[in-house]
């Protein structure tokens, strides 16, 4: 998927760290994939967000932000991927992980543009 390979690239390109894809094709009927990631700190946070808000803007693709210039947890959700942007902390507190143990992950490697 053009869509996801974008994105991930976005947000490594970033510098972000952690970055973890789940696959929700077979279990979600809204969206496809989640990808979680952690952000170093809250200018690196608000970039990753802004980065990827222009990109689907520019390629006329819905989308929203929440908890836009948000300290702890940005979200962007683009349809068929959310993409959840951590600070280190919150990472740790809302534990994605652990609640989503169950779902399949992607392989964040075989996507990235090296």
């Amino acid at each position: 998927m053009k869509l996801l390979k974008d994105l991930l690239n976005i947000v490594c390109d970033l510098k972000a760290i952690d970055i973890v894809c789940f696959d929700f094709d077979k279990i979600s009927p809204f969206y496809q994939y989640n990808i979680v990631c952690t952000a170093t700190n809250e200018r690196q946070l608000n970039a990753i967000s802004e980065h990827l808000a222009d990109y689907l803007r520019l390629n006329k693709l819905a989308y929203s932000v929440e908890g836009k210039n948000g300290r702890d947890w940005i979200l962007v959700d683009a349809k068929d991927v959310l993409i959840n942007i951590f600070s280190k902390d919150a990472r740790i507190d809302y534990n994605l992980e652990k609640l989503y143990s169950y779902v399949p992950r992607i392989a964040v490697e075989k996507y990235l543009n090296v």
